[in-house]
């Protein structure tokens, strides 16, 4: 006689009455009051809490009841509230969906590892290519070479290969660290903005300059949307065909780095959101392209995604990667979830919030909008800075000391300057507009 089959048993987090409260905050939003800081006694007791060395009683356990009321009572009160709060605009990595904290529980409590693909033994890595087809950046994938098996300087002196240099404009500080870990060095990213005034904009003619030095290959590194103004690299669908054209007749590879700029492909079809779905059009033609799921998608941190046209490179880069435990299955429930009207209702609502942040700015005596006053070109960033050089030098800080509003500092043509990041699903526009207008029209009569 037969048994029947043992199945892995999850029944508090599959009965969906047990969950439907947390679930109902999808609608319910983010309670007004929720800070986006603790209070500074709360940080210090939290610290104090922690075990010391030092003591006798140092590591000698402690009961698992006792351990979560430590947990919640000490250490919870002094996090921050990004996960809690509308208003945390700081850094760019999103809340948490209920839909995908839920599904997180999942993926802590089955434990996969999602790092090979075992087809008869887990649906794992299926979860994950489902996943990455319903984000719907996947292009078609063609050839492409690998250095994985020779490794670099033997594979670069067997191709007569004098140089390897990363191309790129206002790039994120990620490409300077890869190119130091892999080898390459810092020096090999070189910034080819077109001026100072735009230093997200690539030079393509200085592109090309580049791209003709004999015995240099090279990485074209495109940004879609700027850390500190969102801006995109070029300007649409024709410029990125010519830089397609240029990476194709001088045997370049095409990334694109879509950490938050690309989800604007995903707004509607309203004509104010044309330029920014017009700055991300033909990002598909790369060779590669890499997006930051735990930002505007809404999911735990950290969740990336990376798309190749070359089945060949994707093979020799992850054939032994880090240890992967199915972190696509909190993409993958808020896709299927949302959906593209729930997806683009969630960008919507950023984009509103953003862009009525800025029109405040500009239109404020004490506060100048920057890069330049062109509220068709924000998404989901407002960059500013005070006119008065003393506000402007503590303005973050007595914005974040209001504890009402959490903002980024950052620097822009060598000043001090303030970002604001909207990237959650909690936001309210006019609930959380009034919040931002209040905390700036305070901090600017201080």
């Amino acid at each position: 006689m037969l048994r029947a089959p043992i199945v892995l048993k999850m029944d508090h987090l599959y009965d969906f009455s047990s969950q439907k409260a947390r679930l109902s905050r999808r609608k319910e939003g983010a309670q007004a009051g929720e800070p986006t800081l603790p209070p500074r006694n709360a940080i210090q007791a939290a610290e104090a809490s922690l075990p010391d060395p030092s003591s006798a009683m140092y590591l000698s356990g402690m009961s698992q009841e006792d351990t979560v009321k430590h947990i919640v009572d000490d250490i919870v009160p002094g996090l921050n509230g990004q996960a809690l709060s509308s208003r945390y605009y700081g850094f760019v990595t999103g809340g948490t969906l209920p839909i995908a904290e839920w599904a997180d529980n999942v993926v802590s409590r089955a434990d996969q590892n999602a790092a090979v693909h075992l087809p008869d033994q887990t649906v794992a890595t299926a979860v994950e290519d489902a996943a990455l087809k319903m984000a719907i950046l996947a292009k078609k994938l063609g050839s492409g070479e690998s250095v994985g098996e020779l490794g670099l300087l033997e594979a670069c002196v067997r191709a007569g290969v004098t140089g390897v240099q990363v191309l790129t404009c206002a790039g994120h500080s990620s490409l300077s660290k890869a190119a130091s870990v892999v080898g390459l060095g810092r020096r090999a990213v070189k910034e080819l903005g077109v001026s100072a005034a735009e230093p997200w904009r690539l030079d393509v003619e200085a592109l090309e300059r580049e791209l003709r030095a004999p015995g240099v290959v090279s990485v074209i590194s495109v940004s879609a949307g700027e850390v500190n103004t969102g801006r995109h690299a070029v300007s649409g669908v024709q410029e990125m065909k010519r830089v397609r054209e240029l990476a194709d007749r001088y045997g370049a590879w095409l990334h694109v780095d879509g950490a938050f700029g690309i989800f604007s492909r995903a707004l509607d079809g309203r004509s104010e959101y044309r330029t920014i779905r017009e700055r991300c059009a033909g990002v598909e033609l790369a060779d590669s392209i890499t997006v930051d799921a735990h930002k505007l998608l809404n999911v735990p941190y950290d969740c990336g995604m990376f798309f190749t046209r070359s089945h060949k490179t994707l093979e020799a880069v992850f054939m032994n990667p880090n240890a992967a435990y199915l972190a696509a299955l909190p993409a993958y429930a808020v896709l299927l979830s949302e959906g593209r009207p729930g997806i683009a209702g969630l960008l919507s609502n950023m984009t509103e919030l953003s862009r009525q942040a800025a029109r405040f700015v500009q239109q404020s005596e004490h506060y100048e909008l920057l890069p330049d006053e062109n509220i068709d070109e924000v998404f989901m960033i407002v960059l500013f800075r005070a006119k008065d050089k003393k506000l402007n030098d503590e303005l973050v800080s007595k914005i974040n000391a209001t504890r009402k509003i959490y903002v980024s500092p950052t620097s822009w043509n060598g000043e001090k300057a303030v970002r604001i990041a909207v990237s959650t699903w909690m936001v309210d526009v006019s609930r959380d507009m009034e919040v931002i207008a209040s905390v700036l029209t305070e901090v600017a009569g201080q």
